[in-house]
C-alpha cells in the first residue's frame, strides 16, 4: 500500500522521525500565536553592523548573507533580521 503523508500541508512521506521533529520546529508558526500587530508595527528598523569577530551575518531564516547596512528590524532581543524574513514570523 502507497500511503502519503502530510503535515500542516508539507509531504513528510518517507522522512524520519527525527526529520519531521525538525521540521516542526522550525515552523514555529504551526505552535505559537503570532506575535501582537502593535508590537510588530514598534520594531524598530536599524542598519545591520559589522558583527564582532566569530558572529555571523548570515540570516537564521533565510541563510543568506546580511549586508552591512542593509536595513533590519531589530528585535527586543537586540537580534537583527531583514524584513522579509522576520515579518511572516
Amino acid at each position: 500500500v502507497n500511503m502519503s503523508v502530510n503535515i500542516n500541508g508539507m509531504d513528510v512521506t518517507g522522512l524520519s522521525m527525527g526529520d519531521m521533529i525538525n521540521i516542526a520546529e522550525l515552523d514555529t508558526r504551526t505552535f505559537h500565536s503570532p506575535a501582537d500587530p502593535d508590537l510588530v508595527a514598534s520594531l524598530p528598523v536599524m542598519a545591520m553592523i559589522q558583527p564582532d569577530e566569530g558572529e555571523s551575518i548570515q540570516c537564521p531564516v533565510c541563510l543568506a548573507d546580511i549586508e552591512i547596512g542593509a536595513p533590519c528590524h531589530e528585535l527586543p532581543c537586540k537580534h537583527r533580521y531583514p524584513s522579509e524574513c522576520i515579518l511572516p514570523w
